[in-house]
Formats: C-alpha cells, sequence, structure tokens
C-alpha cells in the first residue's frame, strides 16, 4: 500500500512549481528530477510485488486444490479434476 501511495502526480507538481515560478530554477529542476526517478523505481516496485503476490496466490490455489480434491476422494470415493 505504501508503494501505491507514493507515485507522485507529476504533471501535478510541475503545475505548481510553473505556477510558482519555480519550474526553471535550480530548486525546480531538482525536485522534477526527483520526482521522475521516484515514479520510475516506484512503478518498478509496485509491478514486483504484484507479481510476487499473484505468483504466491497461484500457488495457494495449487495447493488448495489438491487438498480439496483428496478430502473429495476420501468422502466420495469420485475423483473429479479441479478445472
Amino acid at each position: 500500500m505504501g508503494v501505491a501511495l507514493s507515485i507522485t502526480a507529476f504533471p501535478m507538481l510541475a503545475r505548481i512549481l510553473a505556477g510558482l515560478k519555480l519550474l526553471t530554477t535550480r530548486v525546480g529542476e531538482i525536485a522534477m528530477a526527483v520526482v521522475a526517478f521516484n515514479d520510475v523505481v516506484v512503478w518498478i516496485l509496485l509491478t514486483a510485488l504484484s507479481f510476487v503476490a499473484f505468483c504466491v496466490l497461484d500457488l495457494v490455489n495449487f495447493l488448495l486444490c489438491f487438498v480439496f480434491k483428496a478430502v473429495d476422494l476420501w468422502v466420495e470415493a469420485e475423483f473429479r479434476p479441479c478445472y
């Protein structure tokens, strides 16, 4: 959740800095560079975390399928595929 919340509104910051006439100053250039770098890193982290989360969920689904099929075979003495 923290990763998703750390994504900045790049165009909004540019508009604020332009409104304050700071966009072309050294501080404005550094702020825009930091925000751009931060956004790239955060999007990469968010993608990686989503990938890991979905892999874990797929693994849990795979394992639970076998558990439920074993119980189904034991209770009903009939095997049916998971999907």
